[in-house]
């Protein structure tokens, strides 16, 4: 009877009537079974390395695109053309507003990437441990966990890493967010080593990248802190930085982009934010000072068909920026059969040129 009662709350009808014809089959709704097909956590081996590194990257990327959509529109990049308020919360410098959807969603996926990064890295660091398996996964698996840290730190005051799924840990604080960089570098460093010792060129760019834009990063996190308070300049001139920085241009060409592009696989549950809003939903669109747009009356932006162009000039030539017109066709005007699926870049040689021209000008 018990389970004829739970039929009954599950179907919303009456079933006394089939009671007889299911005395037979009670078996069919006993929910103590034991599936042989099941795969556990402890069958995961070094087979699996490249599917968990993979994993890990998905979910990391999809991180990016869902933290990305609020920062990008917090700043002078996005403005607000929908229908969705939260955008414009952001747009006029909201940010605290604790109920925020864009703000509160991308915070879980920011602790997914956290954890399953973290995860990934515990997993094939054992796996490693066994002479016969190429650790090049466990490299990229510390390149993912890097870019996770990097972000969490340059964009939140605070964040959880000591929760572990179902166990609850304390926040780190945000006096000490600035040690999670000495996470990140430590992530670079042993990729790198094993980068290096594989001879992989690719990995060994992008490391390289990641490395510099991190001292420069915690370099911008000590200028502006204590909070609410203004440095005598923005500008940064760090040694860590600049030499970081030398380095990787010596093993990039002069137009490399290290980027991360969301793949189909990656859309269950969620489609990617970012791009999703801005090319799908037409939720954000590049500022007024970025491209030629038109504003209403209230000197709001009004949203522009494709293809936009862009009105950003270069400060020397003053011809259109060339730059802003690429990432104007890359990001919206020829993103391929899914608009949706945007590059996120990471880091680039033209920010290691930046970070060297800052310098100079501190």
């Amino acid at each position: 009877m018990p389970r004829i009662r739970m039929l009954r709350r599950l179907l919303g009808v009456a079933t006394l009537p089939v009671a007889a014809a299911l005395a037979g089959c009670n078996q069919i709704f006993d929910t103590d079974i034991n599936n042989p097909n099941a795969v556990t956590e402890d069958a995961i081996n070094a087979d699996a390395a490249n599917s968990i590194a993979a994993g890990a990257g998905g979910v990391v990327t999809r991180m990016l695109s869902s933290v990305y959509a609020p920062a990008t529109a917090a700043s002078d990049e996005m403005t607000h053309i929908g229908s969705r308020d939260d955008y414009r919360r952001l747009i006029i410098g909201d940010v605290s507003w604790s109920y925020n959807e864009f703000t509160a969603g991308a915070y879980l996926f920011a602790a997914e990437a956290r954890w399953v990064s973290d995860y990934a890295i515990q997993r094939l660091e054992e796996f490693v441990k066994t002479p016969t398996v190429d650790n090049t996964a466990l490299a990229r698996a510390y390149l993912f966990g890097a870019i996770t840290y990097l972000t969490i730190v340059e964009l939140y005051d605070d964040f959880v890493i000591a929760s572990d799924r179902q166990t609850a840990g304390p926040p780190v604080g945000p006096q000490n967010m600035v040690r999670l960089y000495d996470t990140v570098l430590d992530y670079i460093n042993k990729g790198n080593t094993i980068a290096t010792q594989r001879n992989n060129a690719a990995l060994r760019q992008q490391f390289a990248l990641l490395r510099a834009r991190t001292y420069h990063s915690r370099a911008i996190w000590r200028l502006l802190k204590p909070a609410r308070t203004t440095p005598a300049t923005g500008l940064v001139n760090d040694a860590d930085a600049n030499r970081e920085a030398l380095a990787a241009l010596a093993l990039v060409p002069n137009d490399f982009v290290f980027r991360l592009t969301p793949q189909t696989q990656t859309l269950p549950p969620t489609v990617p934010v970012f791009g999703d809003d801005l090319n799908q939903r037409r939720e954000l669109q590049p500022s007024p000072e970025l491209i030629n747009a038109t504003l209403d009356a209230n000197g709001n932006a009004v949203r522009m068909p494709y293809p936009l162009t862009a009105r950003l000039q270069d400060p020397i030539s003053r011809q259109v920026d060339p730059v802003m017109t690429e990432n104007l066709r890359l990001y919206h005007n020829a993103v391929g059969a899914d608009p949706r699926l945007v590059p996120v870049t990471i880091s680039s040689a033209r920010e290691m040129q930046l970070i060297l021209a800052e310098a100079a000008n501190r």
